[in-house]
Formats: C-alpha cells, sequence, structure tokens
C-alpha cells in the first residue's frame, strides 16, 4: 500500500501516478468541503443555462466580497474561507513579517488559485536540482487530467511549451484584445527589453465534453465558478474515489511518520463521523510501503520536522513576492460592465533582465471584473461619480 497525505494537486499528482502504475494508494487528508449553504446557490444555477440565471441570484454572487488583507478582498469560495481557514489547536506556527496561507480543504488551494499553468522554465529553475527538460514528461503527464486554454504559438512557446496537443479555446475580453494588439505592435521594442507577451494559460474548461460543461463567461470567476469549470485537484480526486485502487481517509490531521523494516508508518489524529476537526480526536495509525507528502510546503515541512524531532530547527522557505499594482488603459470601454467576461487573468508578461531580478518575473493582467466596481463603492471615488463611473 502506498500512503499520500494532502488532496491538493501535489497529492493527486502522486496518487494519479502510482495508480497508472496499478498500485494501490490510501490517501489521509483533513479534507475540509465547502458549506453546504455556499453550494446550494452554485448547485442550483449550474443546472441552468445562463441566460435563464435568475437576477436575484446574479445579484448575490456579484455582492460577495472577501475578507479585506491589505486594503483587497482576498478571493473566496461562494464567499466562504473553508480553503485557507485556520484550525484550532493545528499547525501552530509563529509567523512574522510575513503571510502565508495552509490549506487543510479536500483540493487544498486548488479551490481558490487563479487556474494560471505557465510552465517553468530554465531561468525559473537556477539554483534548483532539476531543468525544464527533466520536468517535460511530468507536465505532460499532467495535463492529461488537467484542461489547458491556451494560443498556439504565443511569444512564450520557444521558451515555455505548452506540452499538450489538444488546447482548450483561450476566452478573451476586448480590453484584453485591444491591450494585446498594442503589444504585437510593439514586439520587437519589447522583446530588446526583455519582455515576452501572450494570453494568460489557463487551467479552465471552455467548450463542453461528456464529463463537464464548458465557461459560460458569466465574469464570476474570482467569486467562485457556479459551473465548475475552473480546475480544481478534487475535481481529480472525485474520479480517483470510483477506482478500485485508491482509497480516500478525510477527516486526518498526520503528524508524524516513520520508517520501518516493512516500509513505513504514519500516525495520524482522527475526527469523528461527518466532521473535518481532528484536534482532540482519536489516534490512528497506518501502515504502508511507500509515503508520499504532497501536503503543501508548509505542512510537509512541518511533518517531516516533527518526524524527526527537529524542534526548534530554522527551516527557510521559498516564495515568489506578489503585488498589485493598479494600471488605467487610454483607451475606454463604456459598456465593459455588461460584456460576457471570464474574469480569470487575461495577459501574461514576462520580464527576463538580470539588473532586476536573477529570475523572470512574471505579471498578469486583469481586466474588468465586479471587484474593481465593489474597490471604487469604497474609495474616494465613490464621492465623485461621474470619476467612479469613469474609472
Amino acid at each position: 500500500m502506498n500512503l499520500v497525505v494532502g488532496s491538493g494537486p501535489s497529492g493527486v499528482a502522486a496518487a494519479l501516478a502510482l495508480i497508472e502504475r496499478g498500485q494501490p494508494v490510501t490517501m489521509l487528508d483533513v479534507g475540509r468541503e465547502l458549506e453546504p449553504e455556499r453550494a446550494e446557490l452554485p448547485r442550483r444555477l449550474a443546472g441552468l443555462a445562463y441566460e435563464d440565471w435568475p437576477a436575484a441570484d446574479r445579484a448575490r454572487l456579484a455582492a460577495i466580497d472577501g475578507p479585506l488583507v491589505g486594503g483587497y478582498p482576498r478571493k473566496t469560495t461562494f464567499g466562504s474561507d473553508f480553503a485557507y481557514r485556520e484550525e484550532p489547536g493545528l499547525m501552530p506556527l509563529d509567523v512574522r513579517e510575513a503571510e502565508i496561507l495552509i490549506s487543510f480543504a479536500r483540493g487544498g488551494l486548488s479551490n481558490i488559485w487563479g487556474a494560471n499553468l505557465l510552465a517553468f522554465g530554465d531561468s525559473d529553475l537556477g539554483g534548483w536540482p532539476i531543468d525544464a527538460a527533466a520536468l517535460a514528461p511530468a507536465y505532460r503527464a499532467v495535463l492529461r487530467h488537467v484542461p489547458l486554454s491556451a494560443a498556439r504559438g504565443d511569444d512564450f512557446e520557444p521558451l515555455l511549451p505548452l506540452h499538450r496537443d489538444d488546447l482548450e479555446p483561450r476566452l478573451l475580453s476586448a480590453q484584453a484584445e485591444r491591450m494585446l494588439g498594442d503589444l504585437e505592435r510593439h514586439r520587437t521594442a519589447l522583446h530588446r527589453r526583455g519582455i515576452r507577451f501572450g494570453p494568460s494559460r489557463l487551467g479552465v474548461w471552455t467548450r463542453p465534453a461528456h464529463d463537464h460543461a464548458a465557461c459560460v463567461r458569466c465574469g464570476f470567476c474570482l467569486h467562485g465558478c457556479p459551473v465548475d469549470v475552473i480546475y480544481c485537484s478534487s475535481q481529480t480526486l472525485a474520479k480517483l474515489e470510483k477506482h478500485p485502487l485508491f482509497r480516500y481517509e478525510p477527516g486526518l490531521y498526520v503528524e508524524r511518520f516513520r520508517e520501518t523494516e516493512a516500509g513505513v508508518e504514519v500516525d495520524a489524529i482522527r475526527s469523528g463521523p461527518g466532521d473535518r476537526r481532528p484536534e482532540g480526536g482519536a489516534r490512528v495509525r497506518f501502515q504502508g510501503r511507500r509515503l508520499f507528502l504532497g501536503c503543501g510546503c508548509y505542512s510537509t515541512a512541518r511533518i517531516v520536522t516533527q518526524s524527526l524531532d527537529l524542534y526548534g530547527t530554522d527551516v527557510t522557505m521559498r516564495e515568489s513576492q506578489y503585488f498589485l499594482i493598479p494600471m488605467l488603459h487610454g483607451h475606454a470601454f463604456p459598456r465593459v460592465a455588461e460584456e460576457r467576461l471570464q474574469t480569470l487573468s487575461q495577459i501574461c508578461l514576462r520580464l527576463g533582465d538580470a539588473s532586476v531580478c536573477a529570475h523572470d518575473v512574471q505579471m498578469l493582467i486583469y481586466t474588468y471584473s465586479n471587484l474593481y466596481r465593489a474597490a471604487l463603492r469604497r474609495s474616494a471615488a465613490r464621492f465623485v461619480p461621474p470619476i467612479q463611473h469613469a474609472l
């Protein structure tokens, strides 16, 4: 038996690779799920054509606004923070001068990710013991199970291959189409400055198939996808649960592991039936031939250090610095609020300039979404309606 900890993208990818090789897998997971009352609205809308969505339900979706962090709303799933809500008593980290996200959710942080699927290139992997060529087979294997909405022949493809032949159509807003045209006209000058560009590559189904719907461009991507076409590893987990070689064990908080002559033993805390709060629950032990830790960098590091009794040991995490920068375009789009939109990132820019950073800097351009309107209504612009409307 192979034991996998975590149901996010890493854990699910490990389970898939093992199952495809005929290996039995037991997945151990806390597995917190979206609250039933939050799931009721998207479940109802998913059964209707977009044109038949009641106006009141659209208004409810548009009104969803996450908790503010640094003045910006944090992304939620239909108003729920279940994907990153802290669990009292578990993962007692002392975090200073940093902001981190840890997930105990079924599907992990893929419940709220931005769905961007641009591959890593050699410029991203400097200092790591692996290169882009070594990753290529894994990218191809994973993309057999994940949709890729992308444009063939974009500016990135010579450096960052798509690793997949069948692509989902790429849906762009009018604003993004205009900006891509501007970038294309200045391609030579941008290349001289180390800038490449193209439509964002997204893990989204944009055409229907027998086992999934397609994006309806409802504009609520950043609130939670009502038709469930933004990839989340819980979608693959649901398919794995139907496989005879796979067993899913939710309600488990893994504490530590130990290697034995027969393989590995894993100690965990189990919650009660129907509960996803393992704190204070019964302790259980699992045995397997091999253990795969795929529960996020913080939880994985916690399990390893706790298993090795490395208390008081400093652990350095590598992270990407993340900034939000407002941008205005000189061209107006008077009816942008009425456009059928996909509101995930539309355009990606990559800057390769060693004087700025040793690695490429990636910039994602988002065009209009209802979140901007909500932010403007909280800003000083609300006191001058013409300016608020123009912005």
